[in-house]
């Protein structure tokens, strides 16, 4: 009886060994998936032509500019209160220099 018992406990922690093993495995691929997803990204805003055609597509910039006055009203919302956390900071950056490249490219084309 004993060991029936030690087997069937044996069992039962396998498959949660495995599940859990099989998750973290998953949860990796995610991430793969997202890095190669966020180079393939990086490549085309390297890209001095797609960058163009960004810079001529007008709902393009428009959604451009609706989203930074989002970002705008929320970073003015948060100014008032004191933040601890300054992992947001590079992103932040990274916002306000593509917003940047995108306005002076912009006023280039069309002076």
């Amino acid at each position: 009886m004993d060991k029936v018992q030690s087997s069937q406990s044996c069992h039962q922690t396998v498959p949660s060994q495995e599940s859990h093993e099989l998750q973290g495995s998953l949860d990796q691929e995610r991430k793969w998936k997202q890095y190669l997803e966020d180079e393939r990204i990086a490549l085309f805003l390297q890209n001095e032509e797609f960058m163009k055609e960004l810079q001529r597509n007008r709902d393009f910039l428009l959604a451009l500019e609706r989203d930074r006055l989002k970002y705008e009203s929320k970073k003015s919302k948060m100014s008032s209160v004191v933040l601890s956390n300054d992992s947001s900071f590079p992103s932040a950056v990274a916002g306000n220099a593509t917003w940047a490249y995108f306005s002076v490219a912009s006023t280039v084309e069309e002076s």
